[in-house]
Formats: structure tokens, C-alpha cells, sequence
């Protein structure tokens, strides 16, 4: 009796160790200020006070879901892809998906979409969107719609 329950107990313990997490992609602080909300990009910019304004000719989108799911319009094609919150950190966590038309905008599509790859944390007032990437110094602006 007693090598059986040690053994259940055993077999528990390798079992409960063996599943993946529970993890919630949006975590921490409240993100309902961000969330269900078309950003639209105004401009590339640096902590410095560069600042690179999107073309007049581009229309770059970003709407970040709930669910942990990010899309938009990035100039010439549509985008998407999951993402991850935890307090002011965001990062997007898997390989995004776009449409694969060209136009005028592709540059700045490209870009965007590589910046957007490499995002480290966002801060909002619920008008304004900032998400910095690379090395934190580097930031996307954009607008609520």
C-alpha cells in the first residue's frame, strides 16, 4: 500500500511538471485602454526627438485584441500576428502573417512591420499609443482613430 501511494504521488509530480502553463498573454496592469482600439501610425521616432513621419501616401493601421491578436494595415497589405502583455512590456511572441501586394509604401510597410517585430514595451494615455523597440530607444507613434 505504501510503495502505491509513493508511486502515485510520483507519477502526480513528473505529470503536473510535464504540462505546459497556464500563462495569460495580457497580464498585469489593465490593457482596456489600448485594446479594441485602430491605431494609426503618425511617425518613427527616437528618445532623442527624431522623428521620421510616416508618408502621406501609407496608411498604417494596429489593432490589438483581447484575445492576444494583432493586425492592421501596414501601407500596402494586411497584417497580423499574436502578441504579449505583462505590465508595460509587449512583445509580439510568434511569426506574423501579411497579404503580399506591393505599392508605393512598401518601404515604409517593411520597416514598420520589422519594428513592430521587435517591440519591448508600450505606454498609452488612451489617446496616444508609443510602443519602443530594438534597444528601447526607438518608437512608434500613433494616434487613436
Amino acid at each position: 500500500m505504501r510503495i502505491t501511494l509513493s508511486l502515485t504521488l510520483l507519477l502526480a509530480v513528473v505529470w503536473s511538471a510535464c504540462q505546459k502553463p497556464s500563462v495569460n498573454p495580457i497580464a498585469g496592469a489593465s490593457v482596456s485602454h489600448i485594446t479594441g482600439i485602430t491605431w494609426k501610425l503618425r511617425s518613427f521616432s527616437t528618445i532623442s526627438g527624431e522623428e521620421k513621419p510616416v508618408p502621406a501616401t501609407a496608411t498604417v493601421t494596429l489593432l490589438l485584441t483581447d484575445s492576444a491578436r494583432l493586425g492592421g494595415r501596414g501601407g500596402c497589405n494586411s497584417y497580423g500576428g499574436p502578441y504579449q502583455i505583462h505590465d508595460s512590456l509587449l512583445s509580439v511572441t510568434g511569426p506574423m502573417f501579411r497579404t503580399k501586394m506591393s505599392c508605393d509604401a512598401i518601404a515604409t510597410e517593411d520597416e514598420y512591420l520589422d519594428a513592430l517585430a521587435k517591440s519591448v514595451r508600450y505606454w498609452s494615455d488612451g489617446r496616444i499609443l508609443l510602443i519602443y523597440y530594438g534597444d528601447g530607444n526607438h518608437i512608434l507613434s500613433f494616434a487613436k482613430m
